[in-house]
Formats: C-alpha cells, structure tokens, sequence
C-alpha cells in the first residue's frame, strides 16, 4: 500500500463516523469511545433542543436539519479541540470534555453553550429563528465502569434542566438528582393507577381550513382528583 492509499483508507474509515447532516460525529462513533473509556477521562455534557417539535411543525425536517448544522458549529466554536460532539439523537448531542489534567471550569464551559445558543440567531432562508437548549453536565463521568452509566447520569441531569424550566445547564449529584427519580416513579404509578388522560387537539392548514394531523396532550391526576369528576377545562 502506498502513502496515497493509506491516507485515502483512513479518510474513509473517518467519514463513515461522521454524521453527513450536521458534521458532528454519528452514533456508530460511541463504539470507539467505548473501547476505550477506562483509559480516556472526560466529563459528559448532554444536550438537547428545546420544543424542536414547534419549528418542525413551521418549517419542516429540511430545513430543520440546517439549524441543527448551525447548532453544531456554534458549539465547535466554544468548546476545546481536542473535545468531541457526537449526535446520538435527532437533536440530542453529547459532547465529551477531555479532561487534561487543568482546573477546567466544565460548567462554565456548559453554561457558554447554553447562553451562546440562546443569543444566537439562527436563519432559515429569510427567517431569523431563536431557539434554545437544556443541558445536563456530569464531570465525574470517568469515574463509571461504563459508558452507559456516564451516559445515563448525564440523561438524569438533562431531564432535570427540562424539569427546572429548558434553557439551562444541571450539574448531576446524587442528591439533585433524586428529584427525578421521585418523578419518573411518580409517572409509572400514575400509569398503573389509570390517572394518566390523553387529550387530543387538531393542528388547521391555515390555507385549506382542513385538520392535517392532531397534536397529543396527556395531563395525569392526582389521587385525589381522579376520585372527581373533571371537566376538559379543569384538567388544563
């Protein structure tokens, strides 16, 4: 093999990890970082766009998927070289803060992001377009046995930055954190008990007047009030 076929084979065997979409790298990506996550030391930080559904409604996956190019060459310009975006969800990305041994402010780092995207104007052909991101930061993560546990205490972080109102960073501890767990328990109970109730409004193409789809709403009850009888209304 000679010099130009080695680095033709390795630019090849680079692409097939990048996400084509954004730029960042792909899920096929986490195989490699896995393989060697007890000898890397990163802090995870896991982020996900705010009420996407919205824009997807407005504007559609097409261009959708430029904001979410955009998104990620804002977060490129803030965070180290040698740190990674990978896109593990359609706008859920995980970025992997290498740890190099400085006094590194990772939540400064994460709160840079968060405050970035939310100034940030973001174009869809004439269209100046605000979005924002929630964001949940677990430092300690090379301290797990596995990815997937680093993985899910950053999750927990994040769904607690979407608790505490989006457009945020939440720093996973142990006790924080609890608040989460309580929720998810109190949802499953809800599902058992049949306290969970779906309410379903039309969405109006605002040129023919005709129902295209229906949007979802699920309200779930307490005790207390599933013993009542409730109107629509009052469930909202």
């Amino acid at each position: 093999m000679n010099i130009l076929e080695f680095f033709n084979k390795r630019k090849n065997e680079e692409e097939k990890y990048i996400d084509k979409t954004t730029g960042a790298y792909n899920r096929d990506y986490i195989d490699i970082i896995e393989k060697d996550f007890l000898k890397k030391r990163y802090a995870f930080l896991l982020i996900d766009v705010d009420n996407l559904s919205n824009l997807l409604n407005i504007y559609g996956k097409e261009f959708l998927d430029l904001i979410l190019r955009d998104l990620v060459s804002l977060i490129k310009r803030n965070i180290r070289e040698n740190d990674k975006i990978i896109r593990v969800g359609h706008d859920e990305f995980l970025i992997l803060l290498e740890k190099d041994g400085n006094d590194t402010n990772y939540l400064g780092i994460a709160e840079k992001i968060v405050s970035k995207v939310a100034i940030n104007p973001f174009f869809i052909i004439k269209d100046k377009v605000k979005i924002t991101v929630s964001a949940g930061l677990y430092i300690n993560a090379d301290k797990e046995k596995s990815f997937e546990d680093a993985f899910k205490k950053a999750d927990k972080a994040l769904l607690l930055a979407k608790e505490k109102g989006k457009n945020r960073v939440e720093l996973y501890s142990d006790r924080s954190i609890n608040l989460i767990d309580r929720r998810l328990s109190d949802i499953k109970e809800a599902i058992l008990e049949n306290r969970v109730i779906c309410f379903y409004q039309p969405i109006f193409n605002v040129q023919t007047f005709k129902t295209f789809k229906y949007e979802s709403l699920v309200r779930i009850l307490t005790k207390e009030r599933k013993k009542e009888k409730l109107s629509y209304r009052e469930c909202f």
